[in-house]
């Protein structure tokens, strides 16, 4: 019965060993697995610094795409305001210039008038000398007459001329006028356009930058969910091996009070048979 007992005893701790060498290799598997991953998770972290670092480098060149945008539009909203001076002054002299066309045409119009009135007093005096008596006095006033006529006329044609150069410049100043027009427009459409090209730029960069970012940040929490839970299986493993140890232990001990048992059985029956 001893030796069935002590046959048994053995079974047992050889199961316990069998189940202790399997721990054992879980632990070896578990412990290469949580080194791959660690491997893994640190490979995932470089290439996300790496990331990381090119981020920053790709937001240092927006910004300074950015700031030679900004730059480029600053410049060209100065040369803007700058037609836009030329143009309000361009304004100003054509309206100072029309006032002084209009005055001249109205003064103008004043004298073609007196004109008018003279060329008739003119060939109504005329008409009178011719019924006149006294001829030299006629005559006197008739050269009068004609003198103030020609004064009148060249009077007349010195303010047509200048009416026909300040209408000149006014077709001068206008199609100025209309050219700083088209600038300010054609400048305006091209600041509009480097803008809206800049921000899309600039969007579509933060976009796929963060994109990145963010799946690069789902990998790294997933990889510590997944280490966490090969340390928290370790920590059971380590655990129960522990528990293993202390039976094996315990097991040992009862094997050796069983031999020492058998010892003395042995000892007393050899005894007995003499």
């Amino acid at each position: 019965e001893q030796i069935e007992h002590t046959e048994e005893l053995r079974r047992q701790l050889q199961r316990e060993k069998d189940i202790l060498v399997d721990d054992l290799d879980n632990e070896k598997a578990l412990n290469s697995k949580l080194t791959k991953s660690n491997q893994k998770l640190t490979n995932d972290i470089t290439d996300l610094n790496v990331e990381l670092e090119r981020y920053n480098t790709v937001i240092q060149n927006v910004d300074k795409t950015k700031r030679s945008f900004e730059k480029r539009i600053q410049d060209e909203k100065k040369i803007q305001e700058k037609l836009r001076q030329e143009r309000d002054q361009n304004e100003k002299d054509f309206r100072e210039s029309e006032t002084q066309r209009l005055n001249l045409s109205k003064e103008l119009n004043e004298r073609n008038y007196a004109y008018e009135d003279l060329e008739k007093r003119f060939k109504k005096l005329r008409i009178d000398s011719e019924a006149s008596q006294n001829t030299d006095d006629v005559g006197r006033y008739i050269q009068e007459l004609e003198t103030v006529k020609r004064n009148y006329e060249l009077m007349l044609d010195d303010q047509k001329h200048q009416i026909t150069e300040l209408e000149d410049e006014l077709q001068t100043s206008e199609d100025a006028r209309l050219r700083l027009e088209v600038n300010i427009g054609a400048l305006k459409q091209a600041m509009e356009k480097v803008t809206l090209d800049c921000n899309n730029e600039i969007d579509n960069i933060k976009r796929s930058t963060n994109q990145r970012l963010k799946d690069y940040e789902s990998e790294v929490q997933e990889e510590q969910k997944s280490k966490q839970q090969i340390i928290q299986q370790r920590k059971k493993l380590e655990t129960d091996l522990q528990n293993t140890y202390q039976q094996i232990e315990e097991a040992n001990r009862s094997k050796e009070e069983t031999m020492r048992n058998s010892r003395r059985l042995q000892v007393k029956q050899m005894l007995v048979f003499r």
